[in-house]
């Protein structure tokens, strides 16, 4: 009765022998699949944060020049109640503007919708739109 035990578990180890050596390629493959991919991921996270972090500066040294021109002195103060309305909203939307990442947040929406605004206060002041660093953005 041992004879056949051992018999039994001689071919058990055979055949995990010969399992072993056919899915050996498969075995290695798949784990240098996960070596790269986690390799793969953490570049991938760091190049998206670089990448994150300078379109945030681009976008907030814009909104701080809109800022800028609609709290300076400048401004005429025979502008009309509607031109005033604007100024206000606009100041309020900067000023509400996300400081940290929400993900319930549009923010390309919210910056078009600043830059709309930018646009129809400066056309009732009859001053120029233009952002000085618009070479530099990417959207």
């Amino acid at each position: 009765m041992d004879n056949e035990r051992a018999k039994k578990t001689t071919e058990l180890d055979v055949n995990e022998a010969l399992e072993q050596i056919f899915m050996s390629e498969e075995n290695i493959l798949e784990e240098n699949y996960q070596k790269g991919f986690e390799i793969g991921k953490s570049q991938g996270n760091t190049e998206a944060y670089h990448l994150g972090y300078h379109r945030a500066s681009e976008i907030g040294a814009e909104l701080g020049y809109y800022f800028a021109i609609i709290k300076t002195d400048q401004l005429p103060a025979t502008s009309s109640d509607r031109l005033k309305r604007l100024i206000t909203d606009l100041e309020q939307k900067i000023l509400n503007f996300p400081r940290s990442n929400d993900p319930n947040v549009d923010i390309i929406g919210s910056v078009t919708e600043i830059r709309s605004k930018f646009r129809q206060i400066c056309a009732g002041l009859k001053i120029s739109s233009k952002y000085p660093d618009s070479t530099n953005l990417s959207f």
